[in-house]
């Protein structure tokens, strides 16, 4: 019952400030459209923290505090983990599809620039992040991992993440829509993992906000790099995707083997 009182007002209320955002988005730099948008990724954290108030339930239940002492190696750890993700990506991509993504001539200097100017942003930005984080990752977690152990906890939120997204994708019409949904769910699916053993370690939802962000925006530092071509991009998006995909997925499931493991042992001492 917890789950679904989280579940159903979070999608419902997302899908109407997601509409209302498309309403003014024919100008992407409308006030309205920007923050209409803003609360509508917010709501996993306004839906959690309104349970909270409602059920009397203390908000440091939510794991919301960085809990930094005696865990920076782990903070460390799950940076570095999402810096190689999003560095890998595009590369990786150009590899394997060198007639559709290519790097042009390659200045050491300006990357490292660009990697620093959007890591400081992807900081800033993870404030934002927190407000999936704190409906996903503190309030439902718990919840379905007291029904359904870790493991499966975890596959069930990414779907139900993947779903969320879905709610937006649909709203905003994009020719994609459906093919992003599965993308975004696979992803949250395996990346997930990761954040939950960064949380269990710590205690925490910090970590798994900032592997959030940085793997949100730190690709983007290729941007001035690269050369698509975008018809064959097109052509073949769905395999650039897979392909793009396969780090994260190498990650993904070493952390469930890892949680795979924890469950294990502690069923053997309960």
């Amino acid at each position: 019952m917890q789950v679904w009182l989280f579940v159903i007002p979070c999608l419902l209320i997302t899908g109407v400030f997601t509409f209302l955002a498309k309403a003014y988005g024919t100008d992407p730099t409308d006030e309205r459209a920007i923050l209409f948008t803003t609360i509508a990724c917010f709501m996993p954290a306004v839906t959690a923290i309104a349970i909270c108030l409602i059920k009397h339930i203390k908000i440091s239940e939510l794991a919301v505090f960085p809990r930094l002492r005696g865990n920076v190696h782990i903070y460390g750890i799950v940076i570095l983990i999402a810096v190689v993700l999003s560095l890998i990506d595009q590369p990786l991509t150009a590899a394997v599809f060198p007639d559709i993504v290519q790097f042009q001539d390659f200045d050491c200097f300006v990357f490292i620039i660009n990697v620093l100017f959007i890591l400081a942003a992807a900081l800033v930005g993870m404030i934002s992040l927190l407000g999936e984080e704190i409906g996903w990752l503190g309030y439902l977690f718990p919840r379905l991992e007291q029904l359904y152990g870790t493991v499966l906890a975890v596959v069930l939120m990414g779907l139900i993440r993947g779903i969320w997204h879905l709610v937006m994708l649909l709203i905003i019409g994009t020719d994609t829509a459906l093919i992003q949904f599965g993308m975004v769910t696979i992803t949250n699916v395996l990346l997930d993992s990761l954040f939950v053993c960064a949380m269990k370690k710590t205690s925490s939802i910090i970590p798994a906000a900032v592997v959030h962000s940085v793997t949100n925006m730190l690709p983007g530092v290729y941007a001035v790099f690269i050369i698509t071509n975008e018809e064959l991009f097109t052509k073949n998006y769905l395999q650039i995707q897979m392909v793009s995909l396969i780090p994260t997925a190498i990650i993904g499931i070493a952390c469930y083997v890892i949680l795979f493991k924890w469950s294990r042992k502690n069923r053997c001492f309960d």
